[in-house]
């Protein structure tokens, strides 16, 4: 969802004011500095180097920071804020006991968030220059006491507990330095690291000292949980806590056959599928059909004039009934195999060589039916599952969506536009679902919008983001042509007139919602690490010149930012391979991803778990 400026769930935030674009802009040229560094070293970085990383000028830099020095200084500054924030919210998270939150500072100290190559070779780095600059040393020391004296006080709580006569200071002492001297190590190695060994080595260390409390704690890397509370934890429970909302989906579930075998049956047959919009089933014998995570699905228009929904499959031999994404059956559903023949309301009503099929009963051999509902003209189908209905979950924008009128629209071109990626679905959906790369990954969009967007996200994974067009012209002839050719859409509020509103469902279907068209998104899973996306374009008659030229620019546009986020996925794709990336965090630009994520995890638990368990995967 191209969306950048977010707020949490049911709110929305006002436009970016000018001090929260100056801290946008003081934090990218920090995280450039700190990228800098962890590529090229401290003695080789440039405020150059900086200002390329981060795409913004030599000038910028300047204004916001008035030397190379102070730039290094705030970026220190911001990596031990980092650091304290993540190991205070660990024990914070922990259990009340003192090694939970002794084991929650080790997982902490090795988790995605914190152990990156980045944040790790610019800390040493900076800890290296300790040693002449006064400034450095002041904030490194105070960082690293104020993180000692928290081990020294847990320590010193289970030496009481155990009766260890080993001072409380020199047991933290060990502990710290075995964690600095892995950090080191995978700053040398960082592809040879392994996190689960670093936490057990430690838990080891402590298990040699405290054996009641750590011994149990040496096998497996599961997170400090909180305290369970009156009611017992069941049976099926998740074997790991649920992730924190900051944190990404992990890197293996983009690219695991087993995980997306889950996903075929605890999602994609389990929620709402968009078939076609009824303009698209003319009349009687009109049909669109659907295949998803191994169903085939169609749609056709009743005498009546009503869509019904069946599985595209024939009773006889499984034949697929109706072959093409869009097509007509004539006066009844012919199977193209051997003939049997249905009516549209998916009785058996001919079977060819009928009395060679002794005790056929027709009764018992007509289609299959689907649950189905048309929602402002579109056509949903549900291959199983329950939950609420479709007008339900979009409950939250049916007064703002009512004017666009999407029901009486008609296709702008014949039949559906479709594409592959080597992508997983879930990648080009994260893509989607946040507006955060639009300043970079959206030269277009940047230039029409100028990057304010409003998000807010509901229940049931149902998200919006909206923006408007700028006052000032693009540069670029195509956008400049846009704004100033869109003619008044009379019969929309006003406010949406030149607005772009983006509308999700969970957990693959999106609407663009335009002033001069509607689009529909959906992404279909072919297995791990590859998509299908569909897409159609609708829109009002409208014969005025400057509409069917709004539309042409528009069509234009949106293709060339379609370019832009396919290379972006395929690239996302190719990392999430790597052995270097387990995982990523999100900011709060990126709340609708948040939700996303949120969501699959509600559904499937397993993904929960940083690292792939061992053996066959179970859906809890």
């Amino acid at each position: 969802m191209k969306a950048l400026n977010v707020t949490r769930a049911e709110t929305r935030r006002p436009v970016e004011t000018r001090d929260q674009r100056e801290d946008t802009r003081r934090l990218q040229l920090i995280e450039a500095t700190v990228a800098v560094i962890g590529r090229r070293g401290y003695a080789r970085m440039t405020l150059a180097d900086v200002t390329d990383h981060a795409r913004l000028s030599r000038g910028i830099a300047n204004f916001y920071f008035k030397t190379k020095e102070s730039l290094l200084l705030a970026t220190l500054e911001h990596l031990t804020g980092e650091y304290a924030a993540a190991w205070r919210k660990a024990l914070a998270d922990a259990g009340p006991e003192a090694a939970d939150r002794i084991d929650a500072l080790i997982h902490s100290e090795f988790s995605p968030k914190v152990c990156r190559r980045d944040r790790v070779a610019a800390w040493f780095a900076f800890w290296g220059e300790a040693r002449t600059r006064k400034a450095y040393a002041r904030v490194c020391t105070t960082t690293d006491e104020q993180y000692f004296r928290a081990v020294v006080g847990l320590v010193e709580e289970l030496t009481k507990e155990t009766g260890t006569d080993i001072g409380a200071e020199t047991i933290a002492s060990g502990l710290c330095a075995m964690m600095d001297g892995f950090l080191h190590n995978y700053l040398l190695d960082p592809d040879g690291f392994d996190r689960a060994g670093a936490r057990r080595a430690c838990r080891v260390y402590l298990a040699s000292l405290f054996p009641t409390a750590f011994r149990a704690r040496i096998e497996g890397d599961e997170r400090p949980r909180r305290p369970v509370r009156a009611k017992a934890k069941s049976a099926e429970a998740p074997s790991a806590a649920p992730a924190n909302d900051a944190e990404t989906l992990p890197a293996w579930t983009y690219r695991d056959a087993e995980f997306h075998a889950l996903e075929r049956e605890r999602i994609f047959k389990r929620t709402w599928q968009l078939v076609a919009h009824v303009s698209e089933l003319p009349g009687a014998g009109a049909y669109a059909s659907l295949s998803v995570a191994g169903e085939r699905a169609f749609v056709v228009r009743d005498g009546d004039g009503v869509p019904r929904a069946f599985h595209n499959t024939c009773r006889h031999r499984a034949a697929c009934l109706a072959p093409a994404d869009r097509g007509t059956c004539g006066r009844a559903i012919v199977c193209p195999y051997h003939g049997w023949t249905y009516g549209f309301d998916g009785r058996l009503m001919a079977v060819p060589a009928e009395p060679a099929f002794l005790g056929l009963d027709r009764a018992d051999y007509g289609l299959v039916p689907l649950e189905h509902e048309v929602w402002q003209g579109f056509v949903f189908v549900r291959f199983g599952g329950d939950g609420p209905s479709v007008a339900a979950m979009m409950a939250p924008y049916a007064t703002e969506l009512a004017p666009y009128r999407l029901a009486d629209m008609v296709p702008e071109r014949p039949g559906v536009w479709s594409d592959t990626t080597d992508a997983d679905w879930k990648t080009v959906m994260d893509n989607y679902l946040e507006g955060y790369h639009i300043p970079v990954g959206h030269p277009g969009l940047q230039r029409m919008f100028g990057g304010t967007y409003e998000v807010d996200a509901k229940d049931h994974g149902v998200a919006r983001a909206t923006s408007t067009l700028r006052p000032t012209p693009s540069s670029v002839w195509s956008e400049r042509a846009y704004q100033r050719l869109l003619p008044e859409v009379v019969h929309l509020d006003e406010d949406r007139r030149r607005a772009w509103t983006y509308y999700s469902l969970f957990p693959n279907t999106a609407f663009n919602v335009l002033p001069h068209n509607v689009s529909f998104f959906q992404v279909l899973p072919l297995g791990p690490g590859r998509a299908m996306v569909r897409a159609a374009a609708y829109s009002l008659p409208d014969a005025r010149p400057a509409m069917r030229a709004a539309r042409w620019l528009g069509g234009r546009i949106n293709h060339r930012v379609y370019l832009e986020d396919d290379r972006l996925v395929r690239s996302v794709q190719g990392g999430l391979g790597s052995t270097v990336y387990r995982g990523g965090l999100l900011s709060d630009k990126e709340i609708c991803l948040r939700q996303f994520h949120g969501e699959l995890r509600k559904r499937l638990p397993i993904a929960r778990q940083a690292e792939r368990p061992d053996g066959a995967l179970k859906a809890s």
